[in-house]
């Protein structure tokens, strides 16, 4: 009876993943070499390891260290990504939730057009952060960036160093209206719909980019011209991401497939990682309205699966994808 009830030993693998002091360098150095998806299956096989993500969330997905390869100061500018609703979306987004860093991305930083926000956010970069200013497009005007939904992007560079030896380049990217708008509603795949706050980072497709490893092609892949998003899709492909044009029926069984009919931001289909806001100046207004934006999938009619954002938003039949 007594060895009935007994419990069992922990391996020595148990004790030394497990353990959360003495050999905790060694399981962060076994859990940067896996993907998410390897990770929380790691922590769901053992009680002694069903700690690993909430401790990797402490180490290895804090948004500080990766903002100091552009911002000596992280604090000060999530201090302005919240006063100005700003929102950091693009390569580096990705690469957050991926743990990597891509030496040839740029940081993208998206807010509603308003001169004194520009006038800001630009003073931050030349006088604090010593950035150099090398130009900006108007997107409307110029065929350059024919892209629907944009004002204006601004262009920063910052020459290599000796802890840095690359160029660091960040642009301004300035929309009408939300910028969460624009970029669920206007980019070109699954892939790069990530974004960053002051406070959190939103993986929209999480399933889809971090565990499937695709970039599942949107209604903007055409609508502002096949080369954006065939140039995107292609950087995409050589960093390790598959496309694919639409969902199929054996996707949409997938019992938590993020691309389905409805969606709001804060939903169980996002991931979403909270970040330590000590020393970082709250927004004047509460944002927690992010987490509330609507939007809704379709592929009916098309070849790329339609998205659509607050108005645009038709009526559908049904609560989940129309697969062909």
């Amino acid at each position: 009876m007594d060895n009935v009830h007994r419990l069992r030993e922990l391996s020595r693998l148990e004790e030394i993943l497990g353990n959360r002091t003495g050999y905790y360098l060694i399981l962060s150095e076994v859990c940067q070499c896996l993907p998410i998806g390897d990770i929380i299956s790691l922590s769901r096989t053992s009680k002694a390891l069903s700690h690993i993500y909430q401790s990797l969330l402490q180490t290895q997905f804090q948004i500080d260290p990766q903002l100091r390869r552009f911002f000596d100061d992280p604090t000060a500018f999530r201090s302005r990504l919240a006063k100005h609703n700003a929102l950091i979306s693009g390569s580096f987004a990705l690469q957050f939730f991926e743990r990597a860093v891509w030496t040839d991305s740029d940081l993208d930083l998206f807010f509603e057009y308003s001169e004194a926000v520009v006038e800001d956010f630009m003073a931050f970069l030349t006088d604090t952060e010593k950035y150099d200013y090398t130009g900006m497009s108007l997107v409307h005007s110029e065929v350059e960036y024919p892209i629907k939904g944009l004002v204006a992007i601004y262009r920063f560079k910052k020459q290599p160093t000796d802890k840095y030896p690359w160029t660091r380049r960040i642009e301004l990217i300035t929309t009408e209206g939300a910028p969460l708008n624009h970029i669920i509603g206007r980019f070109y795949a699954t892939v790069v719909i990530n974004v960053i706050s002051w406070n959190c980072a939103y993986s929209i497709f999480p399933l889809i980019t971090h565990v499937y490893r695709k970039a599942v092609k949107l209604n903007a892949f055409l609508s502002d011209g096949p080369w954006k998003g065939t140039e995107g899709i292609e950087k995409y492909a050589k960093r390790g991401w598959t496309a694919q044009n639409r969902t199929s029926p054996e996707d949409e069984k997938v019992k938590k497939y993020p691309v389905r009919a409805k969606r709001c931001v804060g939903d169980q289909f996002t991931w979403k990682i909270a970040f330590n806001t000590d020393r970082v100046a709250a927004p004047p207004i509460a944002d927690s309205t992010i987490e509330q934006v609507e939007f809704c999938m379709t592929t009916a009619g098309g070849s790329y699966v339609q998205v659509y954002m607050g108005s645009e938003i038709p009526r559908l039949e049904s609560s989940h994808m129309d697969v062909d």
